[in-house]
């Protein structure tokens, strides 16, 4: 009977202590659910020793009530201390396998944005510009321009993929500033002009009203395309905007209609521009050329070098030779010497692509050259030794140079441009100018044969 009476005692135990076992279960559960991602380590741990004092508490206070032995009720305690570890460490391992999944989606979707620009970058490099990297890369770039005041950009299009912003600006021949409606702002503005006045006489709408306001219109943005291209800063406003980055040295003017247009598609322009003169067209196919002579340039030169100048290829050298004014009176003193026949003409446009393909080398190597003037200097002598040493193919290890007849030609251009320099400097009583040319020109006497031996054998 006694054991009887203590297993029944036993079974009262464990059902009160289940019913409060359930009420702290149904309490956690519902805390559970209501922070199951937020919950911190230190939150978790005070719930678990505060159900573990109430479930020891319930125990004694039952103990007390039925008198039951103290290692029944530590068993008891110690079993639902194991419980409440294990469902924690439970806890724990299901908010992790919620939370890597969110680590490793975000990996993956950077890595996919990575693969996405690399592609897109690579198709841009190809000409086969995405709607969205084409705008990207056209932000980036006017952002590099912003940190350079002094540099020619090329207007280029706003347009987004799903609709045309109409933000292009035309420059007034009269005004010499933007206006988004320059045909409304010549009609009110500019009637009494002579140009103007021609166009008002026509008909509205008609074929040859519309001719005469954009050449007018043509006119405003060529003047203002040359004083950018003069003073080095601003920017350029093309036919077309540019839908990519692009540069200054990629359009050319229109003889005819005085329109910029990419030098690659001037000549397809020249066939249906509807401004040309029939009577006048060149014989000759060098459309780029002739196009060219009508960037600024040095309004001293004679007409004769311009002819020369025309007869270059357009390209990098050519405008290097146009905007350079030391460059063009060395031309223009072996013009006026000899500069009839043709073969000398031939000989002074290879003088002067010469020094300007030496110009191009030396501002790669010295940040702070600009002009050929910049080389005439004691200071810069080195550099021009190393400028003539790459262009002229020179290898070190066996001091060759593979053309040294150029490394010659370049020394006698050299002397002449300090000769210049020199008259130069004593026209204008410059006597640091004249000090620095003289000085030059004495240390080509004394040590460019040590550095440019005359005597070399072609590799």
């Amino acid at each position: 009977m006694a054991f009887i009476k203590e297993e029944s005692q036993d079974i009262r135990i464990v059902e009160v202590f289940s019913l409060k076992h359930e009420d702290t279960e149904e309490q956690t559960g519902f805390d559970h659910q209501s922070d199951q991602i937020g919950t911190t380590d230190s939150y978790s741990n005070k719930n678990r020793n505060k159900d573990r004092v109430h479930t020891e508490n319930c125990i004694h206070q039952a103990k007390d009530e039925m008198d039951v032995p103290e290692n029944l009720c530590s068993d008891v305690t110690n079993s639902y201390s194991h419980t409440k570890e294990e469902l924690s460490e439970c806890e724990m391992s299901n908010t992790e396998q919620q939370i890597y999944p969110f680590l490793e989606t975000s990996e993956k979707e950077e890595k996919a944005k990575q693969a996405q620009w690399k592609v897109a970058e690579e198709k841009a490099i190809q000409g086969k510009l995405l709607t969205k990297a084409r705008m990207e890369l056209n932000e980036y770039a006017q952002g590099c321009a912003s940190l350079q005041p002094n540099v020619i950009k090329v207007k280029v299009s706003s347009n987004t993929p799903r609709q045309r912003i109409y933000d292009k600006k035309n420059f007034c021949l009269y005004c010499e500033k933007p206006y988004a409606k320059i045909t409304r702002h010549l009609i009110q503005k500019h009637s009494g002009e002579v140009e103007v006045a021609k166009a008002l006489s026509c008909k509205q709408d008609s074929t040859k009203r519309n001719l005469f306001l954009t050449k007018i219109r043509n006119m405003g943005n060529y003047h203002h395309n040359s004083s950018v291209l003069s003073s080095g800063k601003g920017e350029i406003i093309p036919k077309r905007q540019a839908t990519s980055v692009s540069t200054a040295t990629d359009y050319l003017p229109c003889k005819f209609c005085f329109a910029m247009y990419i030098k690659t598609d001037l000549w397809k322009h020249h066939k249906r521009c509807k401004l040309q003169v029939k009577d006048k067209m060149p014989v000759k196919q060098k459309v780029q050329a002739s196009c060219s002579l009508l960037l600024p340039m040095d309004s001293t030169i004679s007409s004769g070098l311009q002819k020369v100048i025309e007869d270059m290829t357009f390209d990098d050298i050519t405008q290097v030779v146009k905007s350079d004014p030391l460059i063009l009176s060395l031309g223009e003193r072996m013009f006026l010497k000899n500069g009839e026949v043709g073969r000398h003409r031939a000989d002074i446009r290879n003088r002067m692509r010469e020094l300007a393909r030496l110009l191009l080398v030396a501002r790669a190597i010295d940040k702070d050259v600009v002009a050929l003037k910049d080389l005439i200097n004691p200071v810069k002598f080195n550099t021009v030794l190393e400028a003539v040493k790459k262009m002229t193919g020179f290898d070190s290890s066996t001091n060759q140079f593979s053309v040294p007849s150029t490394a010659l030609k370049l020394r006698r251009s050299f002397v002449k441009v300090s000769y210049i320099l020199q008259g130069e400097a004593l026209r204008q009583e410059d006597d640091a100018l004249k000090g620095r040319a003289e000085h030059f020109s004495k240390l080509i006497e004394l040590e460019w044969t040590i550095h440019v031996p005359f005597k070399n054998k072609l590799m």
